[in-house]
């Protein structure tokens, strides 16, 4: 499973829909700062990178790219910034 589709699982879960598309929003899904914990939480559990909340209100896309650029950081041993 690919960064963004565990992602995406997640965000059908907590927000309850049913798909999301690379250039779904967080909030047009019906995304909240509550939410958005919910899924900084379960990355930060399942892919072992945190992310800031506020990151979470983009794209899927968006946000797949931020945690697979820390993703990347960590296995390089690259301090967080």
């Amino acid at each position: 499973m690919t960064t963004q589709d565990t992602i995406a699982k997640y965000w059908m879960q907590i927000l309850n829909v049913d798909t999301v598309e690379p250039s779904d929003d967080f909030i047009s899904l019906g995304g909240s700062s509550l939410s958005a914990v919910k899924v900084a939480n379960r990355i930060a559990d399942d892919l072992g990178v945190q992310l800031d909340i506020g990151e979470m209100f983009n794209t899927l896309e968006q946000v797949t790219a931020h945690c697979d650029q820390l993703i990347r950081e960590r296995d390089a041993g690259v301090a967080p910034t």
